[in-house]
């Protein structure tokens, strides 16, 4: 479908919103997923990228700021505890000694209870709903806090308010994950940490404000009322968010279809690529994660983590050991959360973009040390009140990071990434329980036994932050060794490879399959090409191994495997009598695989790299087309009309099949002119037909003179005087092999018409000849000419928007794929027997060299790189 046809997605913010009429949930699927995979794809690179960027910061706006308030009422109510002791809570209750801990652990009693049963109600309802509800009743039983008349009353509620918490922070999780990629994910589950910080704040906010303005009045005690209007905030809150929170991109009302339809796919592209082993089940996942010990120093690591912060659920008794009174207490937390929230934010940031874990929480960690050494040491109000701002700034902030390393560094397979993240986070949380009695009333006013043991535990934190950046330096540099080892077939005795799971196999599959193929719908393998050359035999036994395998279909992998076999031998093998051989393999798992599997970006992107290899080698190899492929690539074609493939691939196929017979016998001298004629008048029509279906408005490129284009003057100073850009670089590539298809035929048109003058026929005229010969040389220049216009854009030299990229740029400075897909066109516009006029042979030659340069080929692997 054209993009000129399809309704334009942005607005004024960058995605338009649906239309005021009732939308149907189910009108994405009007159009089928393929098709609107396609339409992305034409669209181009640029396009989507702007495209998701805008649709992106819309969802952060719709969704974040809901979650991050929810959070925040979520934390406020499981800790405004801390807040009421400030009152006369305790007093009034009759509560002593540990009652106070006993009250703030078995909250997380119920909390853990919850846990299983809340992630299995998950998909079952819809998630807005779900956190409404689940924010209503935590409302409620804060609210019921109000009217406790024992300590008895109040260990119920606390139990229970745990239990109806539970489900919230999973089920924003979930909610989360059906908007945000992996990459996106984990950034925004640190930004919903900071409603920690943001709770404590607030609390203290509140906790001075309703306690210092509100005891006594209407006869109700300042505590009460402390739970009656934070229980009230977050029931108020629960009815809005019901109406805030969306659901899932496909019903969400914000969007109109193409949006829905964009949304999912992306993240369909993003599970397809997150997970090689979508085979694996659930139990299979858990026992993996058993298996690795990496866990246990997680589960660990995150139970110690979780345990130095057990200071904040006594944080305004901690702060008033400084001698001020309660509700000058409260006022003095608020400045050291608000450090704390801002240190969050600044330490997400740097972490994400550095990619760093491990020296954020070391660094962090030694911080939350210094602060609880102090406060465990000093009697100095200043000293101790500076420790105050150390102490959550280092563990809370550390917190966030850790949650990332812990997903991070278990990729895949993603049901063993869930099984640890679910493991250690239960487990973890167990450390609340008991972390609550750390500081008991009994070690008042300065509670040195608690700030000395989390001294301690923060000390154990950063010992194992170390050891688990120690062990991942150790597993990289052992993965790097194996890598190292197999670069070269390990074979038996008997040349192969016992196990299909062996490294080198692996390794091969991994570097040059999996990885290019999951980079995105364009396979990056130029880049791999030089040690490609050492992993031929590792190759072909992980591809006789993947197709030996009982029952099994071949998939994208195998394809994949075998184009880069193909483009592996064009480029270094030259015994003629091995050209062909995947050639034919390619064509044999295309019927293998069937049409319907060619739906998904990847998939699709695959299909057509080997459409144009089967082309290539078929035009310049001269192989004889499969008997079976025009039926093949025909039903596709027809079962598949969207798709548009070479309409008039096979026709130029078999009239250039005809003209190189007829060469053959011309030079012999056996046929007559009357023949010859014939077939340029049919090689003529053939080449007018093949070009007019090329007329629609998706394979128009932009033509620009070099005073158009943007960027560095002296990168723009080297281009040539105009150029040629497409906004997707497939349908570039896609039009320089049919371009390249037609000077093909024109050389050989021209070969026929300039053979040796004999005597004419009557209904041949000298004069038709020469318009033949005149307008073929023509079209050939036109055609050379315009191949050579798009190479700055295949060469990444200038972007699709005609933006020049500079050499010391960040981003490469040339494009795996399109780089290798100019080596034919340019290989045909440069040979010694091209009717490309000199200065065309020319610049394709430096073209030449300049691809041999750049991918590395020339200097890695010298003569073999020449084609």
């Amino acid at each position: 479908m054209s993009t000129n046809e399809t309704t334009p997605l942005l607005s004024d913010d960058g995605i338009s919103p649906a239309s005021d009429r009732q939308i149907d949930e189910d009108e994405v699927l009007k159009v089928s997923p393929e098709v609107w995979a396609e339409r992305f794809i034409e669209k181009g690179e640029s396009w989507r990228r702007d495209y998701e960027r805008k649709l992106i910061r819309k969802v952060d706006l719709r969704l974040m700021p809901t979650l991050v308030i929810m959070y925040l009422l979520n934390f406020l109510d499981r800790s405004n505890l801390t807040q009421a002791r400030q009152g006369t809570l305790e007093q009034d209750l009759g509560m002593q000694g540990t009652d106070y801990n006993a009250a703030t652990s078995i909250f997380f009693v119920g909390y853990l209870l919850m846990q299983l049963p809340s992630n299995l109600l998950l998909t079952r309802v819809r998630p807005s709903w779900y956190l409404a509800a689940s924010c209503l009743l935590w409302g409620i039983m804060s609210t019921s806090n109000a009217a406790s008349q024992n300590f008895t009353h109040l260990i119920a509620i606390r139990f229970f308010l745990g239990f109806v918490e539970a489900p919230f922070f999973p089920g924003a999780v979930f909610l989360m994950s059906s908007w945000y990629t992996r990459a996106e994910l984990t950034q925004r589950i640190a930004w919903l940490y900071t409603g920690n910080a943001l709770a404590n704040m607030f609390g203290g906010l509140l906790g001075a404000t309703i306690l210092g303005s509100l005891e006594g009045a209407l006869g109700i005690s300042g505590w009460r009322w402390l739970f009656l209007i934070e229980g009230g905030l977050a029931v108020c809150f629960a009815l809005l968010s019901a109406f805030l929170l969306p659901d899932y991109p496909h019903t969400t009302t914000w969007l109109d279809s193409e949006g829905k339809a964009f949304a999912a796919w992306r993240l369909l592209g993003d599970c397809q690529e997150a997970d090689s082993y979508s085979d694996v089940s659930v139990w299979e996942g858990v026992l993996m994660a058993i298996k690795d010990y990496r866990l246990y120093a997680f589960i660990v690591f995150q139970h110690t983590s979780l345990l130095s912060q057990s200071f904040q659920y006594f944080f305004p008794v901690l702060v008033g050991t400084l001698g001020y009174d309660k509700i000058t207490t409260l006022w003095l937390t608020v400045p050291c959360w608000f450090a704390t929230f801002l240190i969050s934010i600044a330490v997400t940031f740097t972490s994400a973009k550095t990619q760093d874990r491990s020296i954020h929480i070391i660094g962090l960690m030694l911080v939350a040390t210094i602060g609880n050494a102090i406060a465990a040491t000093s009697d100095v109000n200043a000293v101790r009140y500076f420790a105050m701002f150390l102490m959550p700034m280092g563990s809370i902030s550390a917190y966030q990071i850790l949650v990332a390393w812990v997903a991070n560094s278990f990729p895949r397979p993603l049901v063993k990434r869930s099984a640890v993240i679910a493991v250690s986070n239960m487990i973890g949380n167990t450390a609340t329980i008991y972390g609550s009695y750390m500081y008991p009333s009994s070690t008042g006013p300065r509670y040195i036994l608690g700030s000395t043991i989390n001294t301690f535990v923060c000390l154990l934190v950063v010992v194992l932050a170390i050891a688990l950046r120690f062990i991942h330096v150790r597993e990289n540099k052992r993965l790097e060794r194996a890598e190292e080892d197999h670069a070269s077939p390990q074979p038996n005795g008997s040349g192969d490879i016992e196990d299909p799971k062996d490294e080198a196999v692996s390794n091969f599959l991994e570097n040059y399959v999996l990885y290019p193929c999951n980079e995105s719908s364009s396979p990056g393998f130029l880049e791999h090409l030089p040690g490609l050359f050492k992993e031929v035999n590792p190759s072909l036994h992980a591809l006789g191994k993947s197709l030996s395998k009982n029952g099994k279909e071949p998939d994208d992998y195998d394809l994949m495997t075998v184009v880069v076999l193909d483009i592996f031998e064009t480029l270094f093998i030259h015994d003629e009598n091995s050209f062909g051989a995947h050639t034919q393999g390619m064509a044999h798992i295309l019927r293998l695989r069937g049409h319907k599997q060619f739906h998904d970006p990847r998939g699709w992107g695959l299909f057509r790299l080997a459409h144009h290899r089967l082309q290539k080698e078929r035009l310049a190899k001269q192989l004889s087309p499969l008997p079976e492929s025009g039926q093949w690539l025909g039903s596709l074609s027809s079962e598949i009309p969207f798709v548009e493939l070479e309409k008039g691939a096979f026709d130029v196929n078999e009239v250039c099949e005809r003209a190189r017979s007829l060469l053959f016998r011309l030079k012999s001298g056996a046929p007559s002119w009357e023949e010859m004629i014939q077939l340029v008048r049919e090689m003529v029509s053939v080449d007018l037909k093949v070009s007019r279906w090329r007329e629609r408005p998706e394979w128009t490129f932009k033509s620009l003179p070099r005073s158009a284009l943007t960027g560095d003057p002296e990168c723009i100073s080297r281009l040539p005087p105009r150029v040629e850009i497409h906004r997707d670089i497939w349908m570039a590539y896609e039009w320089n092999y049919h371009r390249t298809g037609r000077i093909i035929l024109h050389q050989t048109l021209l070969e026929c018409l300039l053979q040796p003058s004999i005597d004419l026929p009557v209904a041949v005229s000298v004069h038709e000849i020469s318009n033949y010969i005149d307008a073929s040389t023509s079209i050939i220049h036109n055609l050379a000419g315009g191949i050579l216009s798009t190479v700055p854009q295949s060469l990444g030299d200038i972007d699709s928007t005609g933006q020049c990229v500079s050499p010391t740029s960040d981003k490469p400075g040339c494009q795996a794929i399109g780089a290798y897909l100019l080596l034919w066109p340019i290989k045909i516009i440069k040979s010694s027997n091209s009717m490309a006029t000199e200065a065309q042979r020319h610049d394709a030659e430096l073209c030449f060299e300049r691809i041999r340069e750049r991918t590395g080929m020339k200097a890695k692997l010298g003569p073999l790189s020449s084609i």
